[in-house]
């Protein structure tokens, strides 16, 4: 009998900086997170999953999430300008539209971004230091209407702060997630396609129109004269498509550490609330049904069994060896003065 088993992906659990950073993380939030160190003790560990590193375009939240969905990448890799193996990318837009697509038919996440020049390259703004209201984005994306439309593409709005381009073209390009690309040199997430370079040219054309036009908007001097970064292009991300609908129900994304990924403060005041509400939600109803917890760092997934799926899936029968030696590292593990968050992340 298969077990329906509600999937909670924590995004961005760990803080990602130098061991002073995470150290001070630590400090600062031990002591708060008692519902999270509460499953932590109380849950079945289901083992962890390490992040390929910068080969890897995608986050590995982004990634676990396709694959929890069931997506499958390509057998055969990317790979770059240089013939070195590239992890193939995920097509996140087709993924997360979901039955709003036809079946093959290529999309991709367009976004405005802030490029800010630096004395050997030029790096991307991270969305959390680059606040764009509503109207302003609507009014940049409406003026890049006629650009797109020139080459056949069509912008099309999905929801507040999302849209989405079609065309046959994207299906070819490797676009990196604005995740991973965020205060990286752009020039080392270049789109490219091996199989349609033209794709990849005509893409890159598109970004430096757009760089021009919104150079000399309206929304440029506007944002300027009330102290904010420009809009200064756009960002393709989450191209391709997929043969067929994929339900992703079971598995729900929480993203709010996600929002202040470079903001300590804030990040660490999100995971007080996150302790408080979600994680004893967890705690609290894992107890009566399956669950599973997963915290995404920046190096892998760290995955949690609730006690009601432990008992669905017969975790009480291994072997007598096994038990015993479960209940060694579990009990170790109890009385362990383990550091959170940083303890979330794959060992």
């Amino acid at each position: 009998m298969s077990i329906s088993v509600r999937q909670v992906l924590i995004a961005h659990a760990t803080w990602h900086g130098d061991a002073a950073q995470v150290q001070a993380m630590d400090l600062a939030l031990n002591s708060k997170l008692a519902n999270t160190r509460a499953l932590l003790t109380s849950w079945r560990p289901l083992g962890s999953s390490h992040h390929s590193g910068n080969s890897d375009w995608a986050s590995p939240s982004e990634r676990f999430w396709a694959q929890s969905a069931g997506w499958l990448p390509d057998t055969s890799p990317a790979m770059d300008v240089d013939n070195s193996e590239l992890t193939q990318p995920l097509p996140l837009a087709a993924l997360e539209l979901g039955d709003q697509l036809p079946p093959n038919l290529p999309a991709a996440w367009l976004s405005p971004v802030h490029a800010l020049a630096t004395t050997n390259d030029r790096r991307l703004s991270h969305p959390n230091h680059f606040p764009l209201g509503e109207a302003p984005r609507n009014t940049l994306l409406h003026a890049l209407k006629p650009l797109c439309a020139a080459d056949g593409v069509d912008v099309s709005y999905v929801a507040p702060h999302s849209r989405f381009l079609l065309l046959h073209l994207l299906r070819c390009i490797v676009c990196p997630s604005i995740t991973q690309a965020c205060d990286q040199a752009i020039n080392d997430y270049l789109p490219f396609s091996t199989s349609h370079p033209a794709s990849a040219q005509w893409l890159r054309r598109l970004q430096n129109e757009a760089q021009m036009l919104f150079y000399t908007h309206p929304v440029h001097d506007e944002r300027l004269a009330l102290g904010l970064q420009p809009v200064t292009g756009i960002w393709l991300h989450g191209a391709g498509a997929i043969a067929e609908h994929l339900d992703h129900s079971h598995i729900s994304r929480n993203n709010e550490l996600a929002q202040h990924v470079h903001q300590p403060f804030d990040w660490q005041a999100a995971w007080a609330a996150l302790d408080a509400g979600t994680m004893a939600t967890l705690l609290d109803q894992g107890q009566t049904q399956p669950f599973e917890v997963c915290f995404a760092s920046h190096n892998g997934i760290n995955r949690y069994a609730s006690p009601a799926l432990s008992a669905a899936q017969g975790a009480n029968k291994t072997p007598l060896l096994q038990r015993l030696s479960n209940t060694i590292t579990h009990g170790w593990r109890q009385q362990a003065p383990t550091r959170l968050p940083s303890a979330l992340a794959p060992q």
